[in-house]
């Protein structure tokens, strides 16, 4: 997960050295709370919370550190589409997390019932809409717009911020995703008056940098928080303890 000299001398131009700092941070949280030791075993029969929601979190970071890889190589490649779809994704990655953390703290409060957030959980991990070859009692996916307000929501609560700037950077990067006028527009240099050629560079705006960026740093903030309340008031399993798994005094405050 390196950037190369062009990234690096893109970021040293445009006064993003801070973001350098974040990539050393993004390693080490990955690094450090991603366990392949763990067995990704659930009982459908008899449910854990807290074993499901250690399974979420585990298939949930990796994804999160796959699509930071992708994200890398596209400000590698100078691809903003790259960049654009992989940061879209993450904010969905993250609003996942957002989403069962807001549920955990609502339940804990009693404000829904275990069962609610079971059913809840249970869409987070096996949810899908395409069920052709599915059981019949599969459940659907949570929408994403929901998990990525619930983003806006950890934010509010925990930061007082009451601007929707996740919702509103997840749009952003949806138009360039989808093909519409803000995707078409990186196939034409506007300066120029003409059709972009494969050797031409992208200005740094176009990788939405402070947009994946702020995704990675919510990211790291909920995973931590829902680690924390999960280990707090789950009961877990022996499995999960062993070795380096679940290191609790790696969590940062």
């Amino acid at each position: 997960m390196e950037i190369n000299d062009k990234t690096l001398k893109m970021f040293s131009e445009n006064g993003y050295e801070n973001y350098l700092d974040l990539l050393g941070i993004m390693q080490r949280f990955y690094g450090t709370f991603y366990f392949k030791s763990i067995h990704p075993i659930q009982d459908k029969e008899n449910f854990e919370i807290g074993r499901s929601s250690l399974i979420l979190l585990q298939s949930n970071c990796y994804r999160s550190k796959m699509l930071a890889k992708s994200y890398i190589q596209g400000l590698n490649n100078e691809n903003p589409f790259t960049t654009a779809l992989s940061s879209r994704a993450h904010y969905e990655t993250t609003g996942v997390l957002a989403f069962l953390l807001k549920k955990y703290r609502q339940y804990l409060k009693s404000d829904i019932t275990r069962n609610q957030l079971e059913t809840i959980l249970k869409s987070l991990l096996w949810g899908v809409m395409d069920k052709w070859d599915f059981p019949e009692d599969t459940p659907d996916p949570i929408n994403a717009l929901k998990l990525i307000d619930a983003i806006d929501y950890f934010m509010k609560i925990k930061y007082q911020k009451k601007e929707k700037n996740f919702r509103g950077a997840y749009e952003f990067l949806s138009e360039i995703c989808h093909p519409n006028s803000y995707g078409n527009l990186l196939a034409i240099n506007i300066k120029k008056s003409k059709f972009r050629d494969e050797l031409e560079t992208y200005d740094a705006f176009s990788y939405n940098i402070g947009s994946f960026f702020q995704s990675f740093n919510a990211y790291r903030d909920i995973y931590l928080e829902l680690l924390d309340e999960i280990l707090k008031h789950e009961d877990i399993p022996q499995e999960f303890k062993g070795g380096n798994a679940l290191p609790r005094n790696e969590i940062e405050k």
